[in-house]
């Protein structure tokens, strides 16, 4: 079992609080803490906003700032996710939703959009390559037969998934949430606090039983579960889960 000790730990000591990013108090209702020489203690946690003093006083002495220093920890921590959109027909709500997925806190490494507007299908691909931030990798693919969200899913992701460093992926509909940052935003801060920060033992995050949107689960679950269990990912989740008492997933309804 690793521990972590916030006693060496400059961001402990350089906070008016306990912790400048609040990680006791964050996770305190799903991890053991206690002192120990006057310092938090975290029983089987490993904090991955840690710096040591000597780590730090280094990173003075060459010439970083207190500012560049904390810009790169957070950087190095913030969940790495592969974004499936979900388009809505209209053209018109495109330039939106290229701004919002600009504006997100944390940007996905990879965006897939499924469209079925094939009449639009160019003219979707020029507004997007128009109004989406050139640091953020994306694809329009453009579905000629009609079949359920589910499967262009994972024909997008068995294309494109292993090309980036995502650690899972996340199902925004545009057909049903529009252009809604905050939705879309805290989503993805939840992932991160669930994910890197509390560190939960889940294997998948679920917005209802009964719908894809705001699905996020790693992309090696999802195929093992739709190939070994059932091709509705939803069922193969709650089949899983009772099957096996260490399959845990979160109900989390992002609408409230």
């Amino acid at each position: 079992m690793i521990n972590t000790s916030c006693e060496n730990c400059v961001f402990s000591k350089i906070s008016s609080e306990e912790c400048l990013f609040d990680i006791p108090n964050t996770i305190k209702n799903n991890k053991v803490i206690y002192k120990k020489n006057n310092a938090n203690y975290i029983e089987n946690y490993v904090c991955r906003y840690t710096l040591s003093d000597k780590i730090y006083n280094e990173l003075i002495s060459a010439e970083q700032t207190n500012e560049t220093i904390l810009e790169h920890i957070i950087a190095k921590v913030k969940i790495k996710y592969y974004l499936v959109i979900n388009l809505d027909p209209d053209i018109e709500k495109i330039k939106g939703l290229c701004d919002l997925i600009n504006r997100l806190e944390v940007t996905p490494q990879f965006v897939s959009f499924i469209n079925k507007n094939l009449d639009d299908g160019n003219n979707m691909a020029d507004k997007i390559q128009e109004n989406i931030s050139k640091n953020i990798q994306w694809k329009l693919h453009n579905f000629i037969v009609d079949i359920n969200l589910q499967e262009c899913m994972t024909i997008c992701m068995d294309t494109n998934f292993n090309k980036t460093s995502a650690n899972l992926f996340c199902v925004y509909d545009h057909t049903i949430n529009g252009n809604d940052y905050d939705l879309l935003n805290e989503r993805i801060k939840f992932l991160h606090i669930s994910m890197i920060v509390k560190q939960m033992p889940c294997y998948a995050i679920v917005n209802t039983i009964s719908n894809l949107d705001g699905l996020a689960m790693g992309f090696d679950t999802y195929k093992f579960l739709i190939h070994n269990r059932c091709r509705n990912i939803l069922e193969a989740i709650e089949t899983e889960s009772q099957a096996e008492s260490n399959f845990n997933y979160i109900l989390y309804d992002f609408n409230t």
